[in-house]
């Protein structure tokens, strides 16, 4: 709190340890209290009454009430400082879920594409966006390794083509994955990886589209909602193989790589032979090695600590399968650790994750008493508990 009212309105810097929380969380979390107790005009005057009466009435010599007020602070300061915080992350809040975006023809005889009026829901898309962006950031906390061999000058000449398309509808060049790549970054690096607009979906639509034949030698065939060439669709399988060709396209020409492509290779086959033949038994740890494998293919210093799997179940999917469910990962890189869930529905795709991680359940047993007493660390703690912890 005292940080916050040195610094008002300050940008949020993980690296600073003036800095503790992103700017005006004090402000929104006395927000957040009236907004739990005040329901009507009455109640807001009532305490104002109360609090002007209380003003006027108060005594410098009341050490006690004064203690007591301190204390409560010390203890919210206190629940403060032991929110776990990723500072490996891209994301200032949590990540965004489907939204419109612009479909996106097939490509020409001349090998260009075009943008339509007509808008799908991203959520197969959007989540595949937030692990490739997970898996990037965290190598050198920037956008470099996406961004190796490119000038400023050329992505921002072929952005603004691009940009204008989405807009206009004019056609232009379908580039190479590693070009599309590349320039979604380079647009990614400007906007931060927060931007939900139509336009970043769109870009990242250009990106991931038009892969249902084999798209470059090397890379998967990519599965798409009905005769679709864009709109992915969901399935841990078909996002596993459309994160192997990204690391093809960035990667894949890596002499000491080359051992790493073919594990991730024979482990993404014996995931699809498991998923075809119905081995339920062996599911979870071909699903675990396919996705470790090739994860690392982006960035090989991670480690992925945790891979925790419930409910992952074969469906067939018009004439194919794929395997569904939820999956914890943890990526543990050099100095901190990124978590989020994966999950993957029939119908419906995403990737939950936020800069600033949850409480644990066995941090609110440690803290019941300050929480049963202090009610603005008890709001506090509510709005970061995980999903399954029952708060106080």
């Amino acid at each position: 709190m005292k940080t916050e009212q040195e610094n008002p309105g300050a940008e949020y810097n993980p690296a600073s340890p003036k800095k503790v929380l992103p700017a005006f969380t004090t402000e929104r979390m006395l927000m957040g209290y009236f907004v739990m107790h005040f329901n009507t005009r009455e109640d807001v005057q009532s305490f104002y009454k109360e609090a002007r009466r209380l003003i006027k009435n108060s005594s410098v010599t009341d050490q006690g009430k004064l203690q007591g007020y301190l204390q409560k602070i010390n203890d919210l300061v206190s629940i403060i400082k032991q929110l776990p915080t990723s500072f490996s992350s891209p994301y200032k809040g949590a990540t965004l879920e489907n939204g419109n975006t612009k479909a996106i023809s097939g490509v020409s005889a001349n090998g260009n594409v075009k943008f339509s009026s007509g808008v799908f829901q991203d959520c197969a898309d959007i989540a595949a966006r937030h692990i490739i962006n997970l898996l990037l950031y965290s190598i050198n906390d920037d956008w470099s390794t996406a961004l190796k061999g490119n000038s400023s000058e050329e992505l921002e000449q072929k952005l603004e083509q691009i940009n204008s398309a989405i807009t206009n509808g004019q056609e232009i060049p379908f580039r190479t994955l590693r070009e599309r790549l590349q320039l979604f970054f380079y647009h990614q690096s400007k906007v931060g990886v927060d931007a939900g607009d139509i336009t970043t979906r769109s870009l990242w639509n250009y990106v991931v589209s038009n892969m249902r034949e084999t798209p470059e030698p090397g890379m998967y065939a990519i599965k798409y909602v009905g005769n679709k060439n864009y709109e992915l669709e969901t399935g841990f399988l078909n996002s596993i193989k459309l994160v192997f060709n990204m690391a093809t396209a960035l990667n894949g020409e890596s002499p000491s790589l080359q051992e790493k492509f073919a594990k991730a290779k024979t482990d993404i086959a014996a995931l699809e032979g498991v998923i075809n033949t119905g081995a339920q038994n062996t599911l979870e740890e071909k699903l675990k090695s396919a996705m470790e494998s090739t994860f690392k293919l982006i960035n090989g210093s991670i480690n992925l600590k945790g891979i925790i799997t419930s409910g992952i179940s074969i469906e067939k999917k018009h004439t194919w399968k794929d395997c569904f469910g939820k999956i914890e990962v943890e990526l543990k890189g050099k100095s901190s650790s990124i978590n989020f869930r994966f999950i993957e529905e029939i119908g419906h795709g995403r990737v939950a994750h936020q800069a600033t991680t949850s409480f644990t359940e066995e941090f609110i047993r440690q803290n019941k008493t300050i929480l049963a007493s202090n009610e603005l660390a008890k709001i506090f703690v509510l709005k970061f508990a995980g999903e399954f912890v029952c708060c106080c």
